[in-house]
């Protein structure tokens, strides 16, 4: 950051690789990252979640912590917490949804160590209204998220039950937290809690035990992947009795291109005109895979696909 800009708080990742957040953090305290950031205020951020988490980030010298997946109200919270927006205290009602949410997770955490494998896949498998209010309501956004779970999710299932094959316990470790902090951005909840059983199993290296739970993880994400498919299929339907203005999606595409040549950032919720249906279905399919190109964050991908989709409109007027 520029010497008149400096930063003012620090969002830390407790599971970075060669680094991890704890370490990054207790060097900040110790200058290494200069004399001026020795005090920034810094919120960890871990997808553990457990009991001891929160001293164990305070004791690295944290300042406070949120629980991954991150729902937007309690980091409203956190910042109005320490940042004082607008130089007005946290609201009553931010607060109270921080606190509540707390204790929820630790309810949910009890429940998921508590609970055994073929419990967790006898339960709900899907949180839908959950996650709907933790992407504000917005359906659109969260379809976008939904086709990009879907579409990368079985690839790491795979690789994970490889490295279990090949008794490879840091894949499988690595795997497993990529894919519980997935299942926890999208409510998950049964696929996110057996992830979590095999980082554990991978960390004290228990073949067996490894064994067990990935059948079980690809069952549970055949359970919710029925149930995702289901929703985001009849979000498409429901979209279908007005078709998109094809003049209006060349108007948009542009506008992503000049963004994403430009470097800018591309609001997820600007991405919404690309769910509406579109009545060539090979055009449909092209504007979906771009959707989740951009959510991706795939950038020479998604200008190739917004130059071919536009020289397609362009040939077909």
């Amino acid at each position: 950051a520029p010497d008149d800009a400096p930063y003012t708080l620090l969002m830390m990742d407790c599971q970075m690789p060669e680094m991890d957040g704890y370490e990054a953090a207790r060097n900040i305290r110790a200058g290494k990252a200069g004399e001026g950031y020795q005090g920034i205020t810094i919120i960890a951020m871990t997808a553990n979640a457990m009991q001891g988490d929160k001293e164990k980030c305070l004791l690295a010298g944290m300042d406070d912590y949120i629980s991954k997946p991150v729902d937007s109200a309690v980091l409203l919270a956190v910042l109005q917490k320490w940042l004082m927006l607008s130089g007005e205290q946290p609201s009553l009602a931010a607060v109270t949804t921080y606190v509540n949410e707390q204790i929820r997770q630790e309810k949910t955490d009890f429940v998921a160590d508590g609970a055994g494998s073929d419990e967790l896949l006898s339960q709900a498998t899907w949180d839908r209204e959950a996650v709907l209010a933790r992407f504000g309501g917005n359906a659109g956004v969260l379809v976008s998220v939904l086709d990009v779970f879907l579409k990368d999710t079985p690839a790491r299932i795979e690789a994970l039950a490889e490295a279990m094959s090949s008794a490879d316990s840091a894949a499988c470790k690595g795997l497993a937290h990529t894919v519980k902090g997935v299942a926890g951005n999208i409510g998950g909840t049964n696929l996110q809690a057996l992830a979590s059983r095999i980082e554990t199993a991978a960390s004290t290296s228990d073949a067996a035990q490894l064994k067990l739970l990935v059948k079980q993880l690809k069952d549970c994400y055949q359970h919710l992947e029925s149930e995702v498919q289901e929703y985001v299929s009849q979000s498409v339907s429901d979209n279908s009795t007005d078709f998109l203005d094809l003049g209006e999606l060349a108007e948009k595409l542009t506008l992503f291109e000049q963004q994403l040549e430009n470097g800018e950032y591309i609001d997820p919720t600007s991405l919404d005109i690309l769910n509406q249906a579109i009545e060539d279905p090979e055009l449909a399919e092209q504007v979906k895979t771009l959707r989740i190109s951009l959510l991706s964050f795939e950038e020479e991908a998604s200008l190739s696909l917004i130059a071919g989709i536009l020289e397609r409109l362009r040939t077909s007027v």
